[in-house]
């Protein structure tokens, strides 16, 4: 019997994050009932601590982004992610 993935996932160091960049600190893969999704973490500080911020897109987003078919920037990156000092919602 093969190993049940759904409602599962992994989040993994981004060893790919290039030094003062806004990339994430994290990536990994997540199945919400049968449907793929990709995980961004960023590690952030705020009021209470470190804590991890985290960002949800369908699968297949850094894939098109890497290949030019779906253009981000960095303002795309700050919207996707809390401010530092929102910690305190969580």
């Amino acid at each position: 019997m093969a190993y049940d993935t759904r409602n599962r996932g992994t989040l993994s160091k981004n060893d790919r994050k290039q030094p003062g960049s806004r990339q994430p600190d994290y990536r990994g893969r997540l199945d919400v009932n049968g449907e793929a999704f990709e995980l961004s973490g960023w590690i952030a500080e705020g009021k209470s601590g470190k804590f991890i911020s985290l960002s949800i897109q369908p699968a297949g987003a850094w894939r098109n982004r890497d290949h030019g078919a779906q253009h981000h920037d960095d303002a795309d990156i700050d919207r996707a992610m809390p401010s530092r000092d929102d910690d305190d919602r969580y």
